[in-house]
């Protein structure tokens, strides 16, 4: 087993069995080489482990999805949101930000006219 970093700029471990592969019987059907290689990204095991989660609590995941990813879909698909003007980090978590701010504002801004309550520019 080692790590390796891929033409696609991804880090994968690879998986051989130099001995077993060399005794298989069956080697001519799973490789062409003198060994097979698995190729499994770094993380996996951990997106293996978040995965059977998921599937252990379906409920749990569907509140998450009415809780949290609205918010995503209601910036990109009902206010077109769909791409960043800047480039670099900061400036994208600034872009992002404001995005996120202007959703907040809206929503605070909806549930105050929907209660009653007067707003400061409706006292003047």
């Amino acid at each position: 087993m080692r790590n390796q970093k891929h033409s696609d700029g991804k880090d994968y471990r690879i998986y051989a069995n130099y001995a077993a592969c060399g005794k298989c019987p069956k080697k001519d059907k799973c490789t062409q080489g003198k060994h097979r290689q698995i190729l499994r990204p770094l993380y996996q095991d951990t997106l293996d482990i978040v995965d059977e989660r998921t599937r252990n609590n379906k409920t749990l995941y569907r509140k998450r999805q009415e809780i949290v990813e609205h918010v995503f879909g209601t910036i990109k698909a009902v206010w077109g949101y769909k791409q960043l003007l800047c480039r670099t980090k900061p400036k994208i978590c600034a872009e992002v930000s404001l995005a996120y701010l202007a959703y907040n504002m809206r929503r605070v801004f909806n549930i105050y006219t929907g209660s009653g309550v007067k707003l400061a520019a409706e006292l003047a």
